[in-house]
């Protein structure tokens, strides 16, 4: 007994996906399609793999999967003879052949299409979203809204049996009146993202950008992008739009951590090879000084004393550079290396100036300035220095000793310059 699980049937197509010459379509409609030109499919690179009418029976199920072994399966069905191919859907062949057992209602979805198979039950497809009533073949809505995007034809033991419906044409088992048409095509997973670039870089996060890929036939559904050390995001298809976005902002990083970011797309057959990686990019907080506001005043200086003081800075990537725009004081200077202006101030006044900082991702350009670079005014007041006044050198206190001796010289003094007169 023929038990055409899904595992199995992918085997099968990757083992004979050269014996029908499938080609890779440009024509890849999603959802049932009706009335639509055979040259249609054929110029759009599907080459017809089987084609019988609905009242035949015995075709082997292994034998139409072997004849049509691309990547991508076609059911369709038409008046006999006709150009024009009155309801289809297409699906990778993996999901066109998923066995969905006998239950009633149950389908697999894809592309679309709800599909259903089982190799002894059933086999075709109503539009995604439609119940179907499956007993063999789906009898559900014979008539009315929803009937002519359906298509099934019964199986017994692996094999075809009759077909019962195609569109709104109903118990059409014993009837050469219609005719099943199926078609092959190599669609394939998509080729790698070429390119992918990293924009505003800023605090924990930044900005991944990509180039679109070559879909090989089947539409984009979805962009993955992951860095190293850290950090991802997805884009997907989102209506209107018809295809995912080509770029995502990623959050949560940690600052001064260097990042690179790869991409890989996919659509209905799988995923591409990852993108080559993204140059080096390195989230930071903005560079900005300590006190950061219309002014910062520095400490005072004085005339003839040494003076020191550093400027201080938070964010970015250090070591900085700094650059000094107007007048420091005379006697001052700034070290561009180390954000210190130090020096002697020889001159009294009011100085106001500004300075540039920059931190090492950008030197020696300006290109990321907003987050890298960082601008601000100083003011630094210098004063004369203080007046030294002289003090008077003071007598020297004499002791109770000293006062006696002072005193019997004062005496003997007196009484020296008495005798003399007297005499």
């Amino acid at each position: 007994m023929y038990l055409y699980q899904r595992g199995t049937f992918l085997g099968l197509s990757m083992l004979c996906m050269a014996a029908a010459n499938a080609a890779t379509p440009t024509y890849n409609p999603v959802g049932v399609q009706q009335n639509v030109a055979v040259q249609t499919v054929t110029d759009g690179g599907w080459s017809e793999c089987y084609k019988e009418t609905f009242d035949k029976n015995g075709k082997s199920i292994e034998e139409i999967s072997t004849a049509c072994g691309g990547k991508q399966l076609m059911m369709a069905c038409r008046a006999t003879g006709t150009n024009s191919l009155q309801v289809l859907a297409q699906a990778p062949k993996i999901d066109v052949m998923t066995d969905t057992g006998t239950a009633f209602a149950i389908t697999h979805q894809a592309n679309g299409v709800a599909w259903y198979f089982n190799s002894s039950y059933s086999w075709g497809f109503a539009a995604e979203g439609q119940a179907v009533s499956r007993s063999s073949c789906d009898t559900q809505n014979s008539s009315g809204e929803g009937s002519a995007t359906r298509m099934c034809v019964h199986t017994n033991q692996g094999n075809l049996s009759g077909g019962w419906r195609c569109g709104g044409a109903t118990g059409l088992n014993e009837s050469s009146a219609f005719e099943r048409v199926f078609y092959t095509a190599n669609v394939t997973s998509p080729d790698p993202v070429p390119s992918v670039s990293v924009s505003n870089v800023a605090d924990r996060s930044l900005t991944v950008t990509w180039t679109a890929a070559s879909d090989n036939g089947s539409p984009i559904t979805k962009y993955t992008v992951t860095g190293v050390p850290g950090g991802s995001c997805t884009t997907e298809t989102v209506a209107p739009a018809t295809e995912p976005a080509t770029s995502c902002t990623i959050t949560g990083l940690t600052n001064g951590t260097p990042y690179k970011f790869t991409v890989v797309a996919t659509n209905a057959i799988g995923d591409s090879a990852p993108s080559p990686e993204s140059a080096e990019a390195i989230p930071l907080a903005d560079v900005m000084f300590v006190g950061a506001g219309p002014n910062i005043t520095l400490a005072g200086g004085v005339v003839a004393a040494a003076y020191s003081q550093p400027l201080q800075l938070t964010g970015g990537l250090p070591p900085y550079t700094f650059s000094v725009t107007g007048e420091l004081p005379p006697g001052l200077a700034l070290d561009t290396a180390t954000g210190i202006i130090s020096g002697t101030p020889t001159t009294t006044g009011t100085y106001s100036f500004s300075v540039m900082a920059m931190d090492s991702t950008v030197q020696p350009t300006l290109a990321a300035k907003a987050v890298h670079v960082a601008e601000q005014t100083f003011t630094i007041v210098i004063t004369a220095a203080p007046v030294v006044q002289a003090t008077p050198t003071p007598v020297p206190a004499l002791g109770g000793v000293g006062m006696l001796l002072l005193s019997g010289v004062v005496a003997g003094s007196i009484g020296f310059m008495r005798r003399r007169k007297s005499s």
